[in-house]
């Protein structure tokens, strides 16, 4: 697969279940080592750093958060959760 996104940006990821998102997470923010290929952040190979490490470049991961942030919008929600 490959991947190109500009600093700052955010999208989502959607697939059916088993398609491999998580998956696809997990090798991004450095908890899952690729076993082929390479992850490269901001022009550099960072496919055996640390999820610390990764973090310093600005590449993290959060968990899903089941329930709202109340009383506070969707939108304000959806921001809070990234």
């Amino acid at each position: 697969m490959s991947l190109r996104l500009a600093r700052g940006e955010m999208v989502g990821l959607i697939g059916p279940n088993g398609a491999g998102e998580t998956t696809l997470f997990n090798l991004i923010s450095g908890n899952l080592k690729p076993t082929s290929g390479e992850i490269r952040i901001a022009g550099r190979d960072a496919s055996q750093d640390r999820p610390k490490q990764r973090i310093r470049l600005g590449v993290g991961r959060t968990f899903q958060i089941l329930r709202p942030f109340t009383p506070s919008s969707l939108s304000q929600n959806s921001v809070a959760q990234v």
